[in-house]
């Protein structure tokens, strides 16, 4: 009988270990309505950026992409699709205005909500500083013009201590060939950049964030701060979920247990390496 006993505290022993070693979380969406954000490190290794004080504009505009990627995915429900997930180009075979276009065509594929497009400035100027938003146009569609607004005063707000956001502006088109990059359909004026014109034609939100500039030895600076780096994306996340709660979106993730059935014998190697010392003096007494 003591012997039954004896078997039966052990393997209640393992049980308990079981569950301890086997309990992980998962995420569930808490709401079906989920926003779709496409997240774009502008430029590439074939397409590259500007280049100042050692730094590399297609470098860091995927750095700061992942930071905010992660946090999305860590803190949010929000369905998060790269543009490009490392330094080569997914369209190597296409200028850099078309590689930009059929970046926004695979965010329309994917039913994106917001193209968030990540850059780095720069100027001759080198007294130029600071954070920046390009937000569409009030001409065709005035309703992303106003959208883009709130967005860039939620950045605005969330770079604060980082790197100040010195302008929020629209940058019409400036060429008289009526084309549709040129005018849109109502014969106004079209957005002079890709991710804001080609956006709206598509009915989503585009917008760009130049994330200082790397000709100012100041801005150049914070950019090579990893821990700064991080917490620009992070800072750029907090927006995008802030915006889209905003709107009404659940953004928020529902946690809840899941239990997995372990390999029996790892966890009962587990069990004799890792902590039996701790209930050596309980199972010598059983044993008695």
């Amino acid at each position: 009988m003591r012997k039954i006993i004896n078997n039966f505290v052990q393997i209640s022993i393992l049980l308990c270990f079981i569950v301890i070693f086997s309990s992980n979380k998962i995420n569930v969406y808490a709401s079906d309505d989920i926003p779709i954000v496409t997240l774009d490190a502008g430029h590439d290794s074939f397409h590259t950026g500007a280049t100042a004080n050692e730094l590399y504009e297609e470098k860091l505009n995927l750095i700061i992409t992942n930071y905010c990627k992660d946090y999305l995915e860590k803190h949010s429900n929000i369905i998060v699709y790269l543009s490009r997930d490392n330094f080569t180009c997914p369209y190597p075979d296409t200028p850099y205005k078309d590689c930009n276009y059929e970046r926004l065509i695979k965010a329309k594929e994917v039913n994106t909500d917001l193209f968030y497009s990540i850059h780095c400035n720069y100027s001759p100027h080198e007294y130029m500083n600071g954070a920046s938003v390009i937000i569409p146009n009030t001409n065709f569609k005035p309703y992303f013009y106003e959208e883009g607004n709130i967005l860039a005063n939620i950045i605005k707000n969330n770079y604060s201590n980082l790197i100040p956001v010195t302008e929020i502006y629209t940058r019409n088109s400036d060429e008289d060939e009526e084309t549709i990059d040129n005018f849109y359909p109502d014969e106004t004026r079209a957005d002079y950049y890709n991710v804001n014109r080609t956006s709206k034609y598509n009915d989503f939100l585009g917008i760009i964030v130049e994330h200082g500039f790397l000709s100012n030895t100041n801005n150049a600076e914070i950019l090579k701060n990893t821990d700064i780096l991080k917490q620009i994306g992070e800072a750029d996340a907090k927006s995008i979920i802030e915006y889209f709660k905003n709107k009404g979106y659940d953004c928020e993730l529902e946690y809840i247990e899941q239990k997995t059935t372990p390999d029996i014998d790892k966890v009962k190697d587990l069990f004799i390496k890792e902590r039996y010392k701790k209930f050596k003096f309980f199972i010598e007494f059983l044993n008695k």
